[in-house]
C-alpha cells in the first residue's frame, strides 16, 4: 500500500512476504517486473508455506517478469497474466503442474521450475527431496500453449524421462536445462530429441544413478538432431572409457562449438576421437582423475577446458586445457590431434618432468601456462619447439629450486623470438646455473633480467631472497620503469646500485624486513609492511622528485632534520596506513574511494593502481582500505573520512559483494552525498553480471550512463574502458 502507480519495476526479496492478497498488488498496473524471491527458504526461513490469492496478479496486465524463487511455494500460481514473458519458480516446493496450468501463458519466454523435487545427491546446499526421492509430476499437456517458449529450466527435478511430448509445440526452444537429474537412460534413447530442432543448448549435467561407474558413454543416435546444436554439456555423466563411435552422434553436428564431457573420472581416452569435429572451438575433459597405470602408457590425456581460459589465451585461436588432473609426464603423441591449438593449460597437474624441446608437437602454439606443477629446469632448451609462444606461464613450480646443487636453467628464453610475457613468480628462486640471460622479445617479464632490451616491467615478488647482490642490480635492463620487489625477506639496499635506472618511477619494496632505509630515488616508492624505525631521504640526488612516499605500517620512530626539511618536496607522504597530502594533511587530493570484494584484490587493485595512480598524463590518486585507512580506527569511520574526501567512490561488483554489509553502508554514505551536495559521487564497475533486476541500476544507465562499467573481458577493449574509467572519475556530476 501506498506505492505509486506509475512503478513499473517492483522488488521485494529477502524479507519475511509469505503471502500475497488479491488487492496486494493490484493497484500497480503500470508493473513490468516484480520480484518476490527468498522470503522462505534454508537462509531466511519462515516455518510457513507461501500462499497466493487466485486473483493477486490478474489486474498487472502489463507484467512480463515475474520471479518467485526460493518462496516454499507448494503449487504453481493460478491466473497469472498473459503477458508474462519470464516466469521463475525454482528452489521451492512444487510437486505438480498440472494441465492447464500455464495455459494462458502463451507469450512465454523463459520457464524455470529448477530445484523442485531436488536430486538431494551432493547437494550444495540443505536439500529436501520429494517423497521417496520422486521426480517432479508434470502433465504430458502442461506445455502445450508454450509456442514461444525459448529457455526451459529443470534442472534438479529428480526426472527419470522427458516425455517428447512436453516439447512437441516448441518449436522456437533454444535452450533445455536438465541437469541434476536421473536421466542416463534417456540420454540412452533420447527419443525427445527429435522435437529440438531448433535447440542452441542442451545441458545434461550430473545425470549419472548413483553407485553406478559406466563403461562408457551412451548416447542416443537421436542427437544427430540437433542440428542446430551449439552447446552440448555432458558433465558428470561418469564412465571409464571415450572412443570415437561412442560420440558418433554428435559428429553431424556442424554448428557445436562447445562439448563439456568433464568431471567423469575417465580410466582411457583416445584424443583422435575429437579430429572429426572441425567446429569445436570448447571442448571441456576436467577433473577426470585418471588411474596412473594408464597415465605410465601414455594413452591417456584428462582434460579439455575452457571456462577458466581467460581472454588473453583464447584470443589466439583454440584452447586446450588440461589443468587439475594427475598428469605426470607429457609425451609428444598426446597432442598429435591438436597441432593446431594455440594455447594449452596445463596448471595443477603433478607434471616433474624435465623438458627437453620434443614434448609439445604444437607449432602454432602461443600461450601455455604450466603453473602450479614440479617441473625441473634441467634443460637450456626446454619449449624451444614452440616458435610462436608468446606467453609462458611458470609460477608455483618451486620444487626443484628449492632443491640444493640441483641444475636449474632459464636459458630457454633465448630461443623463443616471439615471447613477451613470462611468469616466474611464486617460486622461491634463490639460485640459478645460468648466469645471464640473452632475449629481444620479452615486453613483460614477471621474474628475470639482462640483456631484455624492451622490457620495463620487472616483478620479483614472493621470492623470499635475503638480499640481492649489486652484480644484479647491475644487470637490470636500462630501460625498467617499474621493479617489484614485495613480499620477500630483503634487509638491506643500497639504493645507490639503482643509479643506473635513469627511467626508473616505481619501486615496490613492501613487506621485507628492512629496519632502516636511507633513501635517494625517484617518482614513487613504497616502504609499506616492513620493520623501518628510522628513514633517511636524500633529496640530493632525486631533484625534488619523489613523487609518491608510502612508509606506512612500520615502526618509524626517527626522521632526520634533512627529511623533515624536505618531504614538502614529495606530493603525497603516507605514514601510519594515513593519506595525506603534505601541503594540506587531508584526503582533498584524493580521486577516489575504492570498494571491492577481497578475493578479487591482487588482480584487480595491479590494473587499478597501474592505469590510475602511475600510467597517463593524469594521475587518478585512490583511497584503499588495506593501504590507505588509518589502523585502530573504526569500520564506519573510517568509511565516512574515504568517501568524504575523495571526489568519488568507486564499487567493483560481484554477486558475493553486492550482499556484503560493507558495501551496503559504503553505499548508503556515498547516497547521502548526492542529498546533501547535489553532487552524484558514485561509479560502479561491474565484474560480472549483478543486479540484473535493480530499478536503480537500470535507472542510473539511463541518466548517467558514463558511471556504470562493464569490467573489459575483451583485450582489444580495455584502452577503451580504462579511458571511461578516468572521464568517470574526473567527472563533476552535479544535480
Amino acid at each position: 500500500k501506498g506505492l505509486s502507480p506509475s512503478i513499473t519495476s517492483l522488488e521485494l526479496n529477502a524479507n519475511k512476504i509469505v503471502s500475497i492478497k488479491n488487492n496486494t498488488v493490484s493497484e500497480l498496473k503500470n508493473l513490468k517486473e516484480l520480484y518476490m524471491d527468498q522470503n522462505c527458504y534454508y537462509s531466511n526461513p519462515c516455518g510457513k508455506t507461501f500462499e497466493k490469492e487466485d486473483e493477486a496478479f490478474v489486474a498487472l496486465t502489463n507484467l512480463t517478469v515475474l520471479s518467485l524463487s526460493y518462496n516454499n511455494l507448494t503449487r504453481e500460481p493460478l491466473n497469472l497474466p498473459s503477458s508474462l514473458r519470464e516466469l521463475y519458480l525454482g528452489f521451492n516446493k512444487i510437486t505438480r503442474i498440472s494441465q492447464g496450468d500455464f495455459n494462458e501463458l502463451v507469450n512465454l519466454h523463459l520457464l524455470d521450475l529448477s530445484r523442485n523435487c531436488p536430486r538431494c545427491c551432493n547437494a550444495p546446499f540443505p536439500c529436501e527431496p520429494c517423497i521417496i526421492n520422486s521426480s517432479i509430476q508434470i502433465h504430458q499437456f502442461a506445455f502445450q500453449n508454450l509456442k514461444k517458449l525459448k529457455i526451459l529450466v529443470l534442472t534438479s527435478t529428480s526426472l527419470t524421462s522427458v516425455p517428447a511430448i512436453w516439447l512437441q509445440n516448441m518449436t522456437q526452444l533454444k535452450a533445455l536445462h536438465l541437469a541434476f537429474n536421473y536421466l542416463q537412460n534417456e540420454i540412452a534413447s533420447g527419443e525427445f530429441l527429435r522435437e529440438l530442432t531448433s535447440l542452441e543448448e542442451l545441458d545434461l549435467s550430473f545425470s549419472f544413478e548413483e553407485e553406478v561407474y559406466l563403461s562408457y558413454l551412451n548416447l542416443s543416435q537421436h542427437f544427430s538432431s540437433l542440428v542446430s546444436l551449439k552447446r552440448l554439456h555432458l558433465k558428470g555423466y561418469i564412465f571409464q572409457d571415450l572412443c570415437e563411435k561412442h560420440l558418433q552422434p554428435l559428429i553431424a553436428l556442424k554448428k557445436q562449438n562447445i562439448l563439456d564431457l568433464g568431471i567423469h573420472f575417465i580410466k582411457q581416452i583416445d584424443l583422435a576421437v575429437f579430429q572429426d569435429f572441425s567446429n569445436l572451438t570448447e571442448i571441456y575433459l576436467t577433473d577426470c582423475q585418471p588411474s596412473p597405470s594408464v597415465m605410465q602408457k601414455y594413452k591417456k590425456i584428462d582434460h579439455f577446458l575452457y571456462y577458466i581460459i581467460g581472454p588473453q589465451c583464447s584470443s589466439d585461436g583454440k584452447a586446450l586445457d588440461m589443468s587439475s588432473n594427475s598428469l605426470i609426464f607429457i609425451n609428444p603423441n598426446q597432442f598429435k590431434s591438436f597441432k593446431d591449438i594455440a594455447c594449452l593449460n596445463l596448471s595443477s597437474n603433478g607434471i616433474s618432468q624435465a623438458f627437453n624441446g620434443t614434448e609439445f608437437n604444437l607449432t602454432k602454439l602461443k600461450y601455455l601456462d604450466s603453473s602450479n606443477n614440479k617441473l625441473d629446469f634441467a634443460y637450456g632448451f626446454a619449449f624451444n619447439e614452440m616458435k610462436l609462444l608468446k606467453v609462458l606461464d611458470l609460477t608455483h613450480n618451486k620444487h626443484y629450486f628449492r632443491l640444493a646443487g640441483v641444475t636449474l636453467r632459464l636459458a630457454f628464453i633465448e630461443k623463443l623470438p616471439q615471447l613477451k610475457v613470462l611468469n616466474l613468480s611464486w617460486n622461491v628462486i634463490s639460485t640459478l646455473t645460468d648466469r645471464q640471460l640473452s632475449s629481444k622479445s620479452p615486453e613483460e617479464l614477471i621474474f628475470f633480467f639482462k640483456n631484455l632490451g624492451s622490457l620495463t616491467y620487472i616483478d620479483i615478488s614472493h621470492n623470499r631472497p635475503l638480499k640481492i647482490p649489486a652484480r644484479v642490480f647491475l644487470s637490470l635492463p636500462p630501460n625498467l620503469t617499474q621493479l617489484f620487489l614485495s613480499n620477500n625477506r630483503l634487509q638491506v639496499l643500497i639504493f645507490a646500485n639503482l643509479s643506473r635506472l635513469k627511467y626508473l618511477k616505481l619501486l615496490d619494496l613492501s613487506q621485507n624486513n628492512f629496519r632502516t632505509v636511507h633513501i635517494s630515488f625517484k617518482q614513487s616508492l613504497l616502504l609499506r609492511c616492513n620493520r623501518i624505525s628510522e628513514i633517511a631521504v636524500d633529496f640530493s640526488n632525486t631533484n625534488g622528485s619523489l613523487l609518491f612516499l608510502d612508509s606506512s605500517h612500520n615502526k618509524l620512530k626517527y626522521m632526520n632534520q634533512s627529511t623533515l626539511v624536505h618531504i614538502q618536496k614529495c606530493k603525497i607522504f603516507k605514514v601510519k596506513g594515513q593519506l595525506c597530502n603534505l601541503h594540506t594533511c587531508t584526503l582533498e587530493e584524493v580521486a577516489a574511494t575504492l570498494f571491492y570484494v577481497s578475493f578479487f584484490a591482487v588482480i584487480m587493485l595491479i590494473a587499478l593502481r597501474f592505469h590510475l595512480e602511475e600510467n597517463g598524463d593524469k594521475h587518478i590518486l585512490l583511497c584503499l582500505e588495506e593501504r590507505d585507512w588509518e589502523p585502530g580506527k573504526a569500520v564506519i569511520d573510517n568509511l565516512a573520512q574515504s568517501i568524504h574526501h575523495s571526489r568519488k567512490t568507486i564499487f567493483v561488483l560481484t554477486e558475493r559483494y553486492v550482499k556484503n554489509g560493507i558495501f551496503k553502508t559504503a553505499f548508503y554514505i556515498a547516497l547521502q552525498r548526492l542529498m546533501d551536495e547535489n553532487t552524484d559521487v558514485i561509479v560502479f564497475i561491474l565484474l560480472e553480471p549483478v543486479l540484473q533486476h535493480s530499478q536503480y541500476l537500470r535507472l542510473r544507465r539511463r541518466i548517467c550512463k558514463s558511471s556504470v562499467l562493464d569490467w573489459a573481458k575483451n583485450p582489444h577493449a580495455e584502452g577503451l574502458f580504462w579511458q571511461r574509467l578516468k572521464s568517470a572519475v574526473l567527472t563533476d556530476n552535479s544535480m
